[in-house]
């Protein structure tokens, strides 16, 4: 008679080398993380350029602010934090553009403040700019130039613009306050959009793929109002007027929408 072998006991030897590897990784992992908190430092620099006649700007992992102000030249502060990797500033500047751009790679993902750059600019109040952060929140204040301000992923912010203005958020809340200008489009992916403006401009588009979408005018003024909320509620508290010059379109897939004067703004 022939006898059936016992079945083996204990783990098997893929989980265990899934085990080893894994926990070889933990341990580099946290040397490495502990070697930038020891290393952790950080500097400012300042450098100014003239002539500039449109700047782009992308910002990597920290925050952006842009403040407009009545002056000729671009000043930029670059505030940068690192640990094991000096995170990198670049620029050019060709035909009036100025470029600037700032990045870290994968070392700088290590310490308990890896590495960001910072970037505040201040600009002459008319120059166009293209402002786009990685993984931070921007902000620009009394800006009158056709501007792009966005983020991947941060809170966007824009005051006081008087100028066309473009402002895009693809995880984060976009709010747009004080605008005295003819035309804005504000678009958030997952996020709230918030637009309020100081004056009836020729248009203004807000939509929001996830969250709430509220924008607030002067009363007294007839707008031509769309709004659509495929999951959510609708509000319009404006008067409404299909033959008016000022064109107000809110839209959210998942949301609330509201249109309402100044006055009645949440």
């Amino acid at each position: 008679m022939t006898s059936t072998p016992p079945p083996e006991r204990g783990l098997s030897r893929p989980f265990v080398i899934f085990c080893v590897v894994f926990g070889a990784i933990v341990v580099v992992w946290a040397a490495l993380w502990f070697a930038a908190a020891s290393v952790q430092q950080s500097d400012d620099r300042t450098q100014s350029y003239g002539g500039v006649e449109r700047l782009r700007l992308k910002g990597s992992s920290g925050e952006i602010k842009v403040v407009a102000e009545r002056r000729d030249d671009v000043e930029v502060i670059a505030h940068r934090t690192w640990g094991l990797k000096e995170p990198r500033l670049q620029q050019s500047f060709a035909d009036g553009e100025l470029t600037l751009s700032g990045s870290c790679g994968f070392w700088g993902t290590f310490g308990p403040q890896g590495c960001d750059t910072e970037f505040e600019v201040r600009v002459p109040v008319e120059l166009p700019l293209d402002v786009r952060g990685s993984s931070g929140d921007v902000s620009a204040r009394g800006i009158a130039g056709d501007a792009y301000i966005g983020s991947s992923s941060g809170d966007v912010t824009v005051v006081d613009a008087t100028g066309p203005l473009r402002v895009g958020a693809s995880s984060g809340d976009v709010v747009v306050e004080g605008y005295g200008g003819d035309d804005v489009t504000a678009h958030a992916s997952s996020g709230e959009v918030v637009v309020r403006a100081r004056r009836a401009p020729r248009r203004i588009e807000a939509v929001a793929s996830s969250g709430d979408v509220t924008v607030a005018v002067p009363g007294g003024s007839g707008y031509d109002v769309v709004t659509e909320a495929s999951s959510g509620s609708e509000r319009v508290d404006v008067r409404r007027d299909s033959g008016s010059p000022h064109k107000v379109e809110a839209r959210a897939s998942s949301g609330d929408v509201d249109v309402v004067t100044l006055d009645d703004a949440r």
